[in-house]
Formats: structure tokens, sequence, C-alpha cells
């Protein structure tokens, strides 16, 4: 686990060269995004989405999770944020079909409302960060990727 705090993915690529046992890896799970969408464009977070992928060993698959969904309804959390992280999600699960041993995991449908907004029955109350009952979907789901990765690397050999 390499995460960090307010991490984005420009400071994932600015450390990946760095992690030794990136070769030694059954695969690579990317969660980042949420932090870029006010500092990029989504078209300058997707291109640095292929690079991460680009400069991960490819000889490890990728398990990359969609960017979850935000809370609107925080105060904080501006509306129409949810929609740009639907188009975002779309360019990356383009970007992973285009890659074979990329994987994308969207737990979105497990834990949004009827508005398409984070469920508050999921999230610590700030609209961002998960709970204990957001972090079991999520995981359900990345494990669900996970399955998916054996499956393709069981075929293979």
């Amino acid at each position: 686990n390499y995460g960090i705090g307010s991490d984005t993915p420009v400071g994932v690529l600015e450390r990946l060269p760095a992690y030794g046992s990136m070769e030694r890896a059954a695969a690579v799970v990317m969660a980042i995004g949420v932090n870029d969408l006010s500092r990029r464009e989504n078209e300058a977070i997707l291109e640095n989405y292929s690079r991460i992928i680009a400069t991960i060993p490819a000889t490890v698959p990728v398990l990359f999770s969609a960017v979850l969904p935000l809370d609107e309804r925080v105060e904080r959390i501006s509306e129409g944020r949810n929609e740009r992280i639907r188009l975002l999600n779309a360019g990356l699960k383009t970007l992973c079909e285009e890659h074979t041993r990329c994987r994308f995991v969207d737990a979105t449908q497990a834990l949004a409302d009827d508005t398409g907004s984070l469920s508050p029955a999921y999230h610590v109350g700030d609209g961002v960060h998960l709970n204990t009952l957001g972090y079991t979907q999520w995981i359900d789901k990345l494990s669900e990727g996970f399955a998916a990765l054996n499956l393709d690397r069981n075929e293979s050999e």
C-alpha cells in the first residue's frame, strides 16, 4: 500500500520508479483521481492514467478503481462534480479496454443513491470518504476485479 492522503496521479508517477517491488507484484490496484478534479481537466487526468499503466512493468496486471461518486448534498462539494466523475470513469474504462492487462472496476452502483450521489449511508459525513459499510461495498467490487485477473492469468497458462 503506497497510499498517501491528498495524492494525485502526478504524485504516483513521480514515485513509481522508486518502487522496486513493482517487478514482483502479482497485481497493482490504482484508486486515485478525485483529488485531481480541482487541479486538472479530465483529459490531463486520463493522460496521467495512461502514463501510470505504461510505467508499471508489462507483466503486472493493473486493477483500476473508478473514481467514486461524491455526495453533492454536502456543502463544500460543488454540484455537477458527479457528472464530471462519470465522464472521467468512462474515459478510464475505455483506457483499460485498450490494455489487456488492465481491468476497470466500478463500485458506483453499489455506493450511489438514486440521485447519483454517494449515499450518506456509505460516507463518514464529508461526502467523500467512505465509512466501514462503504469500504465493504467497494472491497466487494475490487474482489470481483481480482477474480477476473486471476481467471485471465489461469487461462493464459
